[in-house]
């Protein structure tokens, strides 16, 4: 869900202001000024809410927080990608169309709920089934409502005070009959405007083959289709916290290593293993263009 905050000062990402000429040349050019921003993304935070479990070594929610919301560039894309409907936004945001405001997205990083999927036929060109069921939990909209409630707070601090901030709360179209800020009201909102952040993972979990649910055996290999591994995120028996962009390298390095140790002998495998650390560090396109000469006593790119 999108927290949002107006502030006093020029110092957010609004697409018109931002999107010119002039900060094209720059971002061109020099290589730098506000185009070089990570889509807004300045920050992220890690925090317990009351129900996390104080033996886990894991926070349950994260924060994502931005110098710019779902109005920030007028209802042209945001909205879209949040799965917002025009008449949504406009009772919603169009009043603060390119304003400047900061926002706050509390994320849940360990969700009870499960969906599944499943084919649509057997031809292979027809898009599956997905049922995502979120929010079928109760434990996952608790999370996610008091996630909501810290990150109102922490737009409440004395830090951010003194950009003039305020929590833009409106109330949503469908929840306008609960008394705002309750925690009625809250379950009501996170139901009605909530969305994921692109981590899709689980649809091929690895197992042992006692588990119904298991796809994948410990070296990614499909059970019951020789010749076959999965090496993707979908082999997670459940996500990791926070992004999953490291964790899915890791999956697939691993993977490699052991389809290489399954092809290549046994020698050929240590002699590539210990080359691999001596090899220098080269551009990949020059190393792709040029030849790799080995001296004697060093690798080099030429």
């Amino acid at each position: 869900i999108c927290i949002a905050f107006l502030i006093d000062y020029p110092i957010s990402i609004v697409m018109k202001r931002m999107v010119n000429i002039n900060t094209a040349l720059r971002y061109a050019i020099t290589e730098d000024g506000p185009l070089t921003s990570s889509v807004g993304l300045e920050a992220v935070a890690f925090i317990n809410t009351k129900y996390a479990n104080a033996s886990d070594d894991w926070p349950d929610i994260s924060f994502m927080m931005t110098s710019a919301s779902v109005m920030s560039d007028g209802g042209s894309q945001v909205k879209t990608a949040h799965g917002l409907s025009d008449e949504f936004y406009q009772e919603v945001y169009s009043e603060v169309n390119d304003r400047d405001v900061f926002g706050i997205f509390p994320m849940m990083l360990r969700p009870k709920s499960r969906g599944f999927i499943k084919l649509a036929s057997k031809n292979p060109l027809r898009y599956p089934l997905l049922y995502h069921n979120y929010l079928t939990h109760p434990d996952d909209v608790n999370v996610l409502r008091e996630g909501v409630k810290t990150a109102i707070a922490v737009g409440d601090t004395q830090a951010l005070k003194r950009f003039g901030a305020r929590f833009w709360s409106k109330p949503l179209p469908n929840c306008k009959h609960l008394p705002q800020f309750t925690d009625e009201y809250w379950d009501c909102a996170i139901r009605q405007y909530t969305m994921t952040i692109y981590h899709m993972s689980g649809t091929a979990k690895m197992g042992p083959p006692s588990d119904p649910w298991a796809v994948v055996d410990p070296q990614l290999r499909v059970y019951g289709v020789p010749g076959l591994r999965v090496i993707d995120a979908s082999i997670m028996p459940t996500i990791t916290n926070g992004n999953i962009h490291a964790p899915v390298i890791m999956i697939a390095e691993k993977g490699a290593d052991m389809i290489k140790e399954l092809w290549l002998s046994s020698t050929q495998w240590r002699t590539k293993r210990t080359r691999s650390y001596l090899e220098p560090i080269c551009n990949v396109t020059e190393a792709t263009e040029n030849t790799l000469t080995q001296n004697k006593d060093e690798t080099t790119c030429s």
